[in-house]
């Protein structure tokens, strides 16, 4: 073969490279990092390498053979991962164990002199016929499902611990909305500016949950900007993503 021609493990990884950064070729030489990957990225390729491969091998390797020729060969002595039973939804009302970085989160929340500045956020402007009343509606279900949207920090036995708000009463507390469709046009970009630019800002109360916000401004008929404010205690970029996929079903 020549230089450029793929094995079959290396045809596979490429796949999953194209789809995980958006690319539209990859090579035997080409550095996953060159093409943008990041270590989440790579977890996500790891993840799919043990579904596709039954193989573990761990995201260390990835950032050690970075090129697609050299993780080939990791993944084709990886060990052959066990064999296990899919994870299922659990029924714990709480209290719940802390995780590592939940800890780590709480103790910053408690010593920096700014609250907020783990606070994430993403936005997205919404076209054709949003409906507020339709989303906040998906966003329940989605909110009763996941624990971590109802979480807030409490303390069990003398240890930090997590506990969980009913649904009704987090998405009373974090569901908002704000009306600009009264505003002129560049008075209300401003204005939304200024909103979006406050909220983002605003800190969580970690004992009191839930630790995330969604706002929905109305800007003129068949026009939205949604917010979704977090705290990185619950959530980071990547599981948003996921989340919004869940919502956009």
């Amino acid at each position: 073969p020549t230089a450029d021609a793929l094995g079959g493990t290396e045809q596979v990884l490429a796949d999953i490279w194209r789809e995980v950064l958006g690319v539209e070729r990859v090579g035997r030489p080409d550095n996953f990092f060159h093409l943008g990957g990041h270590s989440l990225l790579a977890m996500q390729v790891v993840a799919r390498v043990r579904k596709t491969f039954g193989r573990n091998v761990p995201v260390s390797s990835l950032l050690a053979n970075p090129t697609l020729a050299a993780f080939a060969t990791v993944v084709d002595d990886g060990v052959v991962a066990p064999k296990v039973s899919a994870i299922r939804p659990g029924d714990s009302a709480g209290p719940d164990p802390l995780s590592a970085e939940q800890f780590r989160q709480l103790f910053l929340w408690h010593a920096l002199p700014n609250p907020a500045a783990y606070n994430g956020s993403s936005a997205w402007r919404l076209s054709g016929s949003p409906s507020g009343a339709k989303l906040q509606a998906a966003w329940t279900v989605l909110v009763n499902r996941h624990d971590q949207l109802r979480a807030r920090f409490v303390e069990a036995a003398g240890e930090p611990a997590q506990a969980y708000l009913s649904t009704d009463d987090a998405v009373r507390a974090g569901w908002w909305e704000t009306d600009l469709t009264n505003l002129p046009q560049d008075e209300r970009e401003r204005e939304l500016r200024n909103q979006l630019d406050r909220e983002v800002r605003r800190p969580f109360e970690l004992t009191v949950g839930p630790l995330w916000r969604l706002g929905w401004f109305r800007l003129r008929e068949g026009e939205a900007v949604l917010l979704l404010t977090f705290h990185h205690a619950i959530s980071d970029d990547w599981s948003i993503r996921l989340l919004f996929h869940e919502l956009s079903a």
